[in-house]
Order: structure tokens, then C-alpha cells, then sequence
């Protein structure tokens, strides 16, 4: 899985312009059913935000 958030200058970083996840799930799989888990969980990192800034920081998250 990838997740990827944009950012806009002005705006607050836990309201990106984009938030999107790459998900390949296993065959067979309610894709649905993933996409809304990973919704949640999206919505729950972007809350705690200053979690991801700290995890970058201390390398322990790749950013591109």
C-alpha cells in the first residue's frame, strides 16, 4: 500500500488538496469493504498529522 498527500501553501497540512492510497488487494477480495478501512484510517492519520511530521523527520517514513 502508498499514500500519498498534496498539500496546498495556505492551506493546513491536515487538509490536503489530494489524499490518495494505492491498494492491491489479494485476490478475491470486497474491495469495497478495503476502501472504506482505508478511509478510516486515512482520516485518522490526516487527524494526527503531527505524528507523520515527526515519523518523516526521524526517518522512519520515505517521502518522494
Amino acid at each position: 500500500m502508498y499514500v500519498r498527500i498534496l498539500s496546498q501553501i495556505g492551506q493546513p497540512i491536515d487538509q490536503p488538496l489530494v489524499a490518495s492510497a494505492q491498494i492491491i488487494p489479494k485476490e478475491g477480495e470486497n474491495f469495497a469493504v478495503i476502501r472504506a478501512e482505508a478511509e478510516v484510517v486515512i482520516d485518522d492519520w490526516l487527524a494526527n498529522i503531527t505524528k507523520i511530521t515527526d515519523m518523516v523527520t526521524s526517518g522512519k517514513l520515505d517521502t518522494f
